[in-house]
């Protein structure tokens, strides 16, 4: 069985998941847990990773067809109506990625030395280093000056935005 991408129609994604497992197949359906602003308060959403997308492992031979005809698919992804098969790695990759929570939790990429601001918690406003880039799926720790002294906590690294490395900058944090 392989792995391939099957575009839906506008958000029929969970009517497709439903009847191609109904089916028999497997079908993957990644999220990602997001956030937007909106009058000073920040919202979580777990939303589709690839709106519009799945994936479903199956046999080409056998539920090609089956696949295709299922209400909802727009079609099977490839070239010149041949559907080509997807990475079983990066089906893994996104899988791992999600761990126990069941969705992806973005972060931002932040290394060691990166200078930060803290935009949004207790701490907003303050600028700050990464000590290091993450103690748990979506907390980072960073070195800031709180009150004159150099201190290092644990933020969500959804609150942080990176503003470079220390060595781009003439002052120190």
């Amino acid at each position: 069985m392989t792995w391939y991408a099957v575009q839906t129609k506008p958000r029929k994604e969970e009517l497709v998941r439903i009847l191609l497992e109904q089916g028999g197949l497997t079908v993957f359906s990644p999220h990602v847990l997001e956030w937007s602003a909106s009058r000073g308060r920040t919202r979580e959403r777990v939303n589709l990773l690839f709106p519009g997308y799945l994936f479903v492992r199956m046999s080409l031979a056998q539920d090609h067809t089956r696949v295709r005809w299922t209400s909802g698919v727009r079609r099977i992804l490839g070239a010149q109506d041949r559907p080509e098969p997807v990475d079983a790695s990066l089906v893994s990759e996104l899988t791992a990625r999600m761990g126990a929570k069941g969705y992806i939790v973005q972060r931002p990429v932040l290394r060691a030395g990166d200078r930060i601001e803290v935009r949004r918690g207790p701490f907003a406003g303050l600028l700050g280093v990464v000590e290091s880039p993450s103690t748990g799926l979506e907390r980072v720790r960073v070195l800031l000056t709180v009150f004159s002294r150099k201190t290092t906590v644990e933020v969500e690294g959804r609150d942080l935005v990176r503003l470079g490395q220390v060595g781009q900058f003439r002052h120190g944090c």
